[in-house]
């Protein structure tokens, strides 16, 4: 039923167009001015200008895996969240407008795996 709901709401925000997919995101080291410098330039998307704008629930950014630098360079921005896409939940994504996948091929398998199991 977990499951079901998930794809549910994900689907649906493909619909809304508010899914995008993003190569990669890595820092050197936890920096939040360079997370700022990677909204901007994902604010320059169309559709995605709320990113800037919004104060809270713009964005919700999924890893494939536990990344320490890019949750620390995102925590001080209050619009985004950063999460593992194992622990990808209903409530985050329903109060998140938008959903932004990195590494979306290893994303993807991941998400399948862990629901499959689940």
């Amino acid at each position: 039923m977990k499951r079901k709901a998930l794809y549910t709401v994900i689907s649906q925000k493909v619909r809304d167009h508010e899914v995008f997919f993003v190569d990669s995101l890595s820092f050197t080291a936890p920096k939040t001015t360079e997370a700022k410098g990677v909204l901007k330039n994902l604010g320059a998307i169309s559709g995605l200008e709320v990113l800037l704008k919004k104060r809270k629930n713009a964005a919700l950014i999924t890893v494939p895996e536990k990344n320490r630098i890019v949750e620390k360079s995102f925590n001080n921005i209050g619009s985004v969240k950063v999460e593992d896409i194992r622990t990808l939940n209903i409530l985050d994504l329903l109060t998140a407008k938008y959903l932004l996948i990195t590494a979306p091929e290893k994303s993807c398998a991941v998400l399948a795996r862990e629901t499959v199991s689940a």
